[in-house]
């Protein structure tokens, strides 16, 4: 399913996935428009790692939006270096965990060679 979207100056299909930063205040820091689902599972997961409750406080979150409500998820600020989630599936959540293990298997192989 692609939504489109029509101008009085061209007509474009949306991407399928986006990935937001939101600060606390509701201002949108960096937007990804992503049509790959790993592609997108991994901006995801590399903003939720960017400590970005620190820089942008309480409330701020990390947002991954589906056009197909397939991968929908999101990471919340809750102060004092603690964080939520959600994941609308299970299919979402088990695609941010095999991203976060080859990202753990990496940085072991990483610290291994030094």
């Amino acid at each position: 399913m692609t939504a489109i979207i029509t101008s009085s100056t061209s007509t474009e299909a949306l991407t399928r996935f986006c990935v937001k930063l939101v600060n606390r205040l509701g201002l949108v820091l960096k937007e990804h428009q992503i049509d790959d689902s790993t592609e997108a599972m991994q901006v995801f997961f590399d903003l939720t790692r960017s400590k970005f409750g620190n820089e942008h406080g309480v409330g701020s979150y990390v947002a991954l939006t589906d056009t197909q409500l397939d991968l929908c998820a999101g990471w919340v600020a809750e102060g004092r270096g603690c964080y939520s989630n959600r994941f609308r599936t299970e299919n979402g959540r088990q695609l941010f965990l095999r991203i976060e293990a080859a990202h753990n298997l990496a940085a072991q192989a990483e610290t291994q060679e030094c």
